[in-house]
């Protein structure tokens, strides 16, 4: 359905990373795309993980997924987008932990 998710929070700015030009020079579009800018949202899933269909749209960008802990970006990915995950994750950690604290009640 079309209401699997409910937004806890969107971020206040739009938050964006570069990619280094040693990275751009290893990429097979070059400097064509040299970032993103994006708008961040934190929201609870509201239905069982079959559900989650990373086939959905077109140009597939992901091939797999996983739950893993609040802070886990911050220790995976790629170096360059980590200030990225950090500003993210740091602006909704008191949401976060509200939503955790009043889970279930």
């Amino acid at each position: 359905g079309t209401n699997n998710a409910t937004m806890i929070r969107q971020s206040k700015q739009w938050i964006n990373y570069k990619i280094p030009n040693e990275t751009l020079a290893t990429l097979p579009w070059g400097h064509q795309y040299i970032g993103q800018t994006q708008k961040w949202f934190l929201a609870e899933i509201l239905c069982e993980d079959s559900c989650i269909n990373l086939n959905a749209s077109s140009p597939i960008e992901f091939v797999d997924w996983t739950w893993s802990s609040y802070r886990h970006p911050l220790n995976g990915g790629v170096d360059f987008k980590k200030a990225t995950y950090r500003k993210v994750l740091n602006n909704f950690l008191p949401d976060y932990n509200f939503f955790i604290k009043n889970q279930g009640t």
